[in-house]
């Protein structure tokens, strides 16, 4: 039940558009009114809320046999365009609307603000973060109060977003394309105060020596209870960085885990090693390095980035074709997986889930567009475009995503972990939408002298 475009020649006659409304004879056609607009598509009158004429939303078998499409229209053939309950996972695109428009090259910054403002903790701890941009912040509630007129019935154009946000960061000012990872992490993650927001999360390398066990007793002072020596203090991230191989087939994500925080070391024969001093006053002893460990305190939710691109910045050509290399290994993906106790800080491990994926329409092009999973559906949001998919497509994209955001729903033996409730979210949006409207009504509203919040 994927529907192509029309022509117009099909669009006029199939909306069955007098003539008197064609601009020209190239067919080009004004915008109705919202009259003209019911009585072209034969609404029938129980389908109007009241006498101002404001439409709910159709159901997708409702826009189906208002629109009277064509079967030879349709993709594909076994799909009754007007019995469609039993065979939702077969339409794609349903819904006319779901975000801001492009622009020019925009679609990367509207990937990102896609999949930050449809998830409840991004909301949160991005948009409400301490320190971040006003702007950021104004582009929240500019999306929101396009999407509650929509829902109302009202016909409006999609916001333009993202060209505000560009003169955030100097590097994304213009109009070029670049990568919508490094815009969520330099322009809308780098500004927050790490100390208190949950989407950051330690991270320390710990080194393992051969023959540690034999000489535990003289030098255990300078290791961890786990056997382990921390090399270094403690950093602290804000994405979980996967480097992919370059050559393989596919790749889990465990295995794919695994290769970028553990690493084994054979031993050498050559006696070299590092020298740890003995308590008993006697020669050090030296032990050569076994394995190296990055091990991370898990946080509730995160942001896993494949570093797809072998370039830091994105170079595209003048027709928006990416000429720099990515690595197109795809990812044998599922809807969750482990990270192991002995990557974890707290040694529990945990069983993660993905939420939102960015993905690309291909990896020689540079269009950018997010897969989002909210309460057991799955949508996909393409700029000012949005609809429903199948489970089957979320897990198609994932192979080969850009990356995303995942959620940890059971740590270690433990009980799962229920998902944050999205009805105090909901209330906290309600809130800030009618204080933001009344503030931006009246145009006094000034927050502060800085251009973030603290």
């Amino acid at each position: 039940m994927e529907i192509r475009y029309l022509t117009p020649q099909e669009r006029l006659q199939l909306a069955n558009i007098p003539r008197g409304l064609i601009k020209n004879k190239q067919m080009e056609i004004r915008y109705l009114t919202p009259q003209e607009r019911l009585q072209r598509a034969n609404i029938p009158r129980g389908l109007i809320k009241n006498k101002q004429m404001e439409i709910r939303y159709l159901t997708p078998q409702e826009r189906l046999q208002l629109a009277n499409i064509p079967r030879g229209l349709l993709k594909n053939k076994q799909v009754d365009p007007v019995h469609t309950s039993n065979k939702v996972d077969s339409v794609h695109r349903i819904s006319l609307f779901g975000g801001p428009k492009n622009g020019k090259n925009n679609c990367f910054i509207n990937a990102s603000l896609q999949v930050i403002f449809n998830i409840p903790e991004l909301v949160d701890n991005i948009v409400f973060g301490k320190g971040q941009h006003q702007a950021v912040q104004e582009a929240y509630q500019q999306y929101l109060g396009y999407m509650e007129n929509r829902q109302a019935g009202k016909f409006c154009s999609a916001p333009d977003l993202a060209s505000p946000l560009r003169d955030i960061v100097p590097e994304f000012k213009g109009d070029g394309q670049h990568d919508a990872f490094e815009f969520i992490l330099k322009v809308l993650i780098d500004p927050l105060k790490t100390k208190t927001n949950p989407l950051f999360f330690a991270c320390e390398d710990r080194s393992y020596y051969h023959d540690y066990e034999k000489h535990k007793a003289e030098i255990e002072e300078h290791f961890e209870a786990d056997g382990g020596r921390i090399s270094k203090a403690p950093e602290t991230l804000s994405s979980l960085q996967l480097s992919l191989p370059k050559d393989a087939s596919s790749c889990k994500m465990e295995d794919l885990i695994l290769s970028n925080l553990h690493e084994k070391i054979a031993k050498k024969q050559d006696g070299s090693g590092v020298e740890f001093k003995r308590s008993d006053g006697l020669d050090p002893i030296r032990l050569q390095l076994a394995e190296k460990n990055q091990k991370i305190r898990i946080p509730d939710a995160f942001f896993v980035d494949f570093k797809r691109h072998a370039v830091i910045s994105q170079q595209f050509n003048s027709g928006g074709t990416f000429q720099g290399a990515k690595n197109e290994t795809p990812i044998q993906f599922t809807e969750t997986f482990s990270i192991p106790p002995e990557l974890d800080m707290d040694g529990k491990g945990a069983t993660c889930e993905w939420v939102a994926l960015v993905n690309g329409g291909d990896f020689k092009e540079g269009h950018y567009f997010a897969n989002v999973k909210k309460d057991g559906n799955y949508y996909r949001y393409d700029d000012s475009s949005m609809g429903t998919i199948p489970k089957q497509d979320f897990i198609d994209a994932g192979q080969q995503c850009y990356g995303g955001f995942v959620r940890v729903v059971k740590r270690g033996d433990s009980h799962p972990i229920k998902p944050k409730q999205a009805s105090n979210w909901s209330r906290k949006i309600l809130r800030y939408i009618l204080a933001a409207t009344a503030i931006s009504s009246v145009g006094q509203k000034k927050f502060g002298k800085s251009d973030s919040f603290s």
